[in-house]
């Protein structure tokens, strides 16, 4: 028999008769011997592709930076309301701060794509926005 599987789902799938079967079950475990092979999955999935996505998102702006980022948006939306619009330097803050933004909607856009063409190479930098 072979099996084929992909370790995000953690079934084996029996090639020859398309049953599938939890990779912690026993019977799967005992059917591996002489002559029986598991072989990876065909491609990346597109759980691997928004895993990838998560990745460069978080390195470059972890979740407490994010949420500090998020904080200080709404206060200067508060501030703008308060007063009319904002300082020099506040404008110049709320800019880049829609500039990570945007970064990362374009990071979740070639994520986008990515997962409906599922490249092979799909972690090569090439396919995803540079960092700012």
């Amino acid at each position: 028999m072979n099996f084929k599987y992909g370790p995000e789902n953690r079934y084996a799938i029996d090639v020859d008769t398309g049953a599938s079967y939890p990779l912690d079950d026993r019977r799967v475990v005992n059917w591996l011997g002489e002559g029986n092979t598991i072989a990876a999955a065909d491609g990346p999935t597109p759980e691997q592709v928004k895993a990838e996505a998560r990745r460069r998102i978080l390195a470059a702006y972890p979740e407490w930076k994010q949420a500090n980022l998020t904080a200080r948006a709404v206060e200067l939306n508060k501030i703008k309301a308060e007063n009319a619009g904002w300082t020099t330097p506040e404008q110049t803050e709320i800019n880049a701060i829609q500039s990570i933004w945007n970064w990362v909607k374009s990071v979740r856009a070639a994520s986008d794509t990515l997962e409906s063409t599922l490249p092979s190479d799909f972690k090569n930098d090439t396919h995803w926005p540079a960092n700012l």
